[in-house]
């Protein structure tokens, strides 16, 4: 089977199981890139638990080999800091392998259902597969609770190179940032790494949380991040190795300054 001939039959699945979501086919083109563009949004509109077993067979035979020709970046390679287990990488997190990497995730935990986003929660969603909504959703119905911000769980990576996602809640702020915000950010990282502590996870990559349509600044983001990280380490000598991983000038300008890199 060609990657065409798969990609074709995996859309027709899900058209399948979810005939309300034809009209987002009017939104992309028949070519291969195209069809690549059609199957994500349809993935990312699939609710949990909804499709067959020849889906995931599929869908797995596809992300491996999109895997193959993909560059991994190891957290062994990266540059260290002047604080000690703390490194910073600078791209696309999902291309990283580690133990772990730190979804941003909303309080729903499902991931983001629009078509195609270019959230940090629907590249996370998109690279791993159905099986990760799948997984959330496990989780929810078995915490049969809402989640707040700060909360932290984890599930398997899946097909990203990562071996776990660590989900965490993070809090929305507007006008001006509380001091109740402050520690519900503080808290997603707290939780995430006590998280990674308590699975004897060796390293743990940190995105720039809260600081897009979240509300948090770009500069108060990253030095929160680094003094609460750091401060965590400190009395918690087992914790895995930190990578911080910026996809924009901005991030990158604030984490290397703070850093020391």
């Amino acid at each position: 089977m060609t990657v065409d001939e798969a990609i074709s039959e995996l859309i027709s699945i899900l058209l399948s199981a979810h005939p309300e979501h034809s009209f987002l086919m009017r939104s992309y083109s028949n070519s291969l890139k195209g069809k690549r563009e059609l199957l994500r949004g349809l993935m990312n509109l699939c609710p949990a638990h909804t499709l067959p077993k020849r889906f995931y067979e599929l869908e797995s035979a596809l992300l491996e080999f999109e895997n193959r020709n993909r560059t991994r970046v190891s957290s062994m390679r990266l540059p260290v800091s002047n604080l000690d287990k703390i490194a910073h990488y600078h791209g696309n997190i999902v291309d990283l392998e580690v133990d772990a990497i730190v979804n941003s995730a909303s309080s729903e935990f499902l991931g983001c259902f629009v078509p195609g986003h270019k959230c940090l929660e629907n590249e996370i969603h998109s690279f791993t597969g159905m099986e990760l909504r799948d997984a959330c959703d496990d989780i929810l119905k078995k915490e049969k609770k809402q989640f707040r911000p700060g909360y932290a769980a984890i599930t398997s990576g899946f097909h990203l190179f990562s071996r776990h996602v660590i989900h965490v809640i993070i809090p929305h702020t507007s006008n001006r940032v509380t001091n109740l915000a402050l520690s519900e950010l503080k808290l997603c990282y707290k939780s995430a790494l006590r998280l990674a502590e308590n699975y004897h996870l060796k390293s743990i990559a940190f995105p720039a949380l809260a600081t897009g349509s979240a509300g948090f600044s770009k500069e108060l983001g990253a030095s929160l991040a680094i003094d609460t990280c750091h401060e965590y380490l400190v009395h918690h000598p087992s914790s895995p190795v930190i990578i911080f991983v910026t996809n924009n000038d901005s991030d990158k300008k604030y984490y290397e300054s703070y850093l020391g890199i």
